[in-house]
């Protein structure tokens, strides 16, 4: 594989993007940020592998990167640390200079293996990249999957801890998370805080009306979206119920699409066998490519979070910045990303996480749609900070910084 570091020393720079769960190339949307970033690293001539551990043994070549299935016993105490092994032993074989460890992909139920296998990789000279687009306790306990004052919690709070004293480089999906972890003692030069990104060729400004608002007969409607994970974090029993239920009666024209996966799709096909039901269309999972359709579909897009966690506080919504870079307003709960992640962006409504505030939200854009939506549209034309042309090279620039 062609590529020399451009430190001009003549050294190959190889990259391993890991993985315990099942690769997909072409990316699906869990693992589409580690498709940009190959995209980038291979533009810039490094040496860039993804590694499956567990699986049946293959080894293949494509678009430039190479990728190498892991075969390792499936059963016994100890197979994810013969994984780990096996990790190890490719990254020798290989040379590589750097592991980047996107938390979803690696372990992320698991971190005590992730533990082990940084200890020994970092023994040997390799800089990790920790990627914690979600960081895992605090999304444990926002999902409810933790308690408050819990053991479990304290014993994985304490690896974690370890964990990021191990990395080279932490990335956070956002510049608030970032201003946690260093009040939290994280020296600033081994922390990103930085969005993921919008790929612009998929997400831009809709000027055409979208195929998906006829084909589901919303023309006439003032359509509201939700799209996302279904989890009891996003406020679906607090805010998105009541709003499909109690909204038509504000609005007689409301209607609402509802696209995701997650443990709370059943709070929705309960609703949907009751009178609610004629006032929303449960979509289930959209794939990526198809979802600016179904968002240009609205008027109006939510984003309600619960207030009470870390992780819901500081985390910078995806969908936030999908719905702005299609040229959709959107109603969204006020964090601290409201004044440093998106500051100064127009098309975003802040408002309080409770049902009232969105309810009175949703009437004010409704009443002054023409605004809004121009708004929105407008900043999708200047959404370039947000866009992966910006963001990527960014994540690129810090991690080859290690090497």
């Amino acid at each position: 594989m062609a590529g020399k570091s451009a430190d001009g020393e003549g050294r190959r720079r190889r990259l391993v993007f890991v993985f315990s769960r099942t690769m997909t190339y072409p990316p699906v949307i869990h693992n589409v940020k580690v498709f940009y970033l190959s995209k980038e690293l291979r533009r810039r001539g490094v040496d860039v592998a993804w590694v499956q551990l567990g699986g049946i043994e293959r080894r293949w070549e494509e678009d430039g990167i190479r990728f190498a299935v892991l075969r390792s016993p499936r059963k016994g105490l100890f197979h994810e640390y013969f994984q780990i092994l096996r990790l190890v032993a490719f990254c020798l074989a290989s040379r590589i200079n750097l592991v980047y460890e996107d938390e979803w992909l690696f372990f992320r139920k698991k971190p005590t293996v992730r533990l082990l296998g940084n200890t020994i990789l970092r023994a040997l000279g390799v800089k990790i990249v920790l990627d914690q687009r979600d960081p895992f306790v605090d999304f444990e306990v926002a999902a409810g999957e933790l308690t408050e004052e819990s053991a479990k919690l304290r014993r994985l709070t304490l690896v974690n801890s370890l964990l990021l004293r191990q990395a080279d480089l932490v990335i956070l999906p956002s510049k608030a998370y970032a201003a946690v972890y260093q009040s939290d003692g994280i020296p600033k030069q081994r922390v990103l805080g930085i969005f993921r990104g919008i790929d612009p060729e998929i997400f831009r400004p809709k000027t055409e009306p979208s195929p998906e608002r006829s084909r589901l007969g919303l023309e006439g409607n003032f359509v509201v979206g939700w799209f996302g994970l279904m989890h009891k974090y996003r406020m679906i029993r607090e805010i998105i119920i009541p709003l499909i239920e109690n909204l038509p009666k504000e609005i007689p024209n409301a209607h609402f699409l509802i696209g995701g996966e997650g443990p709370m799709i059943c709070e929705f096909e309960k609703i949907r066998q009751g009178p609610a039901g004629r006032s929303f269309d449960l979509l289930g999972n959209i794939p990526y490519p198809k979802l600016p359709d179904f968002i240009a579909a609205c008027d109006v897009t939510i984003c309600p979070v619960s207030p009470k966690f870390r992780f819901t506080m500081n985390s910078n919504w995806l969908k936030i910045a999908e719905s702005i870079a299609v040229g959709t307003p959107i109603v969204a709960s006020n964090t601290r990303i409201s004044t440093l992640d998106f500051a100064n962006v127009d098309g975003i409504v802040w408002t309080e996480s409770d049902y009232d505030s969105f309810l009175k939200a949703i009437r004010v854009v409704q009443e002054n749609l023409a605004f809004y939506r121009g708004g929105a549209r407008q900043q999708a034309t200047h959404f370039e900070a947000f866009s992966i042309r910006s963001t990527i090279p960014a994540i690129v620039d810090r991690s080859l910084a290690l090497t």
